[in-house]
């Protein structure tokens, strides 16, 4: 009994997230499962910006870059395809996920935007600015606010989105995403046209991934 027990939940998630809004019918076949196969020690968790106890991203093997992604690979949260459900279900116990995941770890999880100090201005064209705050902290960043009366050297951090100080370097949303995705790895430093491009965007005030099925993700836009 409880030798068996202990293997059947061995590799069990703490918790998962699932990222399978334009697959309905799998996301219908695999929550019955995960409640099936047992083990977890909380419900699925539904927030975009994934809760603390999420161990697992389930997605297709193919996923698009969503904001869970985004979380995910910022906290370095293994991104796996729904057939590790599947085929821990003909196993009757849950398997390693490690053969079953869709996306590589990112270098440095937690880490991709350590030493980056960030003043969210406006929301993104992408994801609204609680939802980019909350994304520069998971990976390691910091998020500082409006600087008041010179309290803050223009060296000491950089801006996204909204009027910009004189002197104040502007990072633009798609330079934190590039950060999370680990396409980007020199020290925090934007400027140039692109960054100045993304602090545009930001003054749209299109919190576009915000506004999107299953709590807030776009599924159908990739960043």
């Amino acid at each position: 009994g409880g030798k068996a027990a202990r293997a059947k939940s061995q590799h069990a998630p703490t918790q998962i997230a699932t990222s399978l809004s334009n697959e309905l019918s799998l996301l219908e076949v695999v929550l019955p499962v995960v409640r099936q196969l047992g083990g977890c020690a909380h419900a699925p968790c539904e927030a975009p910006t994934l809760g603390p106890a999420v161990s697992h991203l389930i997605t297709t093997t193919q996923p698009k870059r969503t904001v869970k992604l985004l979380f995910a690979l910022a906290r370095g949260i293994p991104v796996v395809s729904a057939d590790w459900v599947l085929r821990s279900c003909t196993n009757e116990a849950w398997l390693a996920h490690d053969d079953f995941l869709a996306h590589p770890p990112v270098p440095a999880a937690s880490e991709q935007l350590r030493g980056l100090k960030v003043h969210v201005a406006a929301d993104g064209a992408k994801m609204s600015a609680a939802t980019l705050e909350a994304l520069i902290e998971a990976g390691g960043g910091e998020v500082v606010p409006k600087p008041r009366g010179g309290s803050r050297s223009p060296s000491d951090y950089v801006q996204l989105g909204g009027r910009r100080p004189d002197g104040i370097k502007a990072i633009s949303e798609d330079e934190v995403i590039a950060r999370v995705l680990g396409q980007v790895t020199a020290a925090a430093e934007a400027g140039g046209d692109r960054a100045e491009q993304g602090g545009q965007a930001g003054e749209s005030g299109e919190g576009g991934a915000d506004t999107t099925p299953e709590g807030g993700e776009s599924e159908s836009e990739e960043f």
